[in-house]
């Protein structure tokens, strides 16, 4: 029987893979047949190899197993077969680089929310610079209307001074040629009826 469970909520995103072995001849599960590195070492010691050896045997089995992979699956993904190696040290060491690791995943987390505080204060900015932009066209807008209406107002009243000087000049126009008829009539009757003004 096989099983695979996905795990997310780690640091890494990572797979666990269940295997449940065949039974022996005992009616006992057999790791070593479905353990690579077991089954290795299963062998070696069948052939008579001392400890050590079956330790070798064990870790060629895994590095056997592993480059199988490697050419079978991972290859494909154009992953690396060795990636850096971690670098033995003392567990004063290790203490000091996993703080220094936690450390910069801190330092980087900080970073990443300044950088998204940064980014909502520069949209929320936009936001206002563009509300800001559509109430000074509205009032621009705004105000030339006012304006317009007021340029308006002002030629209608220019207009209505205009009309009444009309009205006087032609008042004053129609008295003048009344009187000028009067006058031509009194200085020549015979003439004010051919007059043509």
């Amino acid at each position: 029987m096989l099983s695979a469970v996905e795990h997310r909520d780690e640091n890494y995103y990572h797979l666990h893979f269940y295997v449940v072995p065949t039974l022996d001849e005992g009616k006992r599960l057999d790791i070593n047949k479905i353990h690579p590195g077991r089954y290795a070492k299963a062998i070696a010691l069948a052939e008579g190899a001392d400890k050590k050896d079956n330790e070798r045997s064990y870790r060629k089995g895994m590095r056997e197993w592993q480059g199988d992979y490697y050419r079978r699956v991972s290859s494909f993904f154009h992953h690396d077969r060795y990636g850096p190696r971690r670098a033995r040290v003392s567990r004063r060491e290790g203490g000091a680089q996993k703080r220094m690791e936690e450390r910069e995943a801190r330092f980087e987390a900080e970073l990443e929310a300044k950088a998204a505080e940064h980014d909502r204060e520069l949209e929320r900015r936009r936001a206002d610079s563009d509300r800001e932009c559509e109430q000074l066209a509205a009032d621009v807008k705004q105000g030339a209307w006012q304006t317009y209406a007021k340029l308006y107002q002002e030629l209608r009243a220019i207009n209505e001074v205009l009309r009444a000087h009309l009205a006087d000049a032609e008042a004053r126009h129609s008295a003048e040629i009344a009187r000028l008829r009067a006058r031509l009539a009194e200085l020549e009757p015979a003439a004010s009826m051919n007059l043509v003004v």
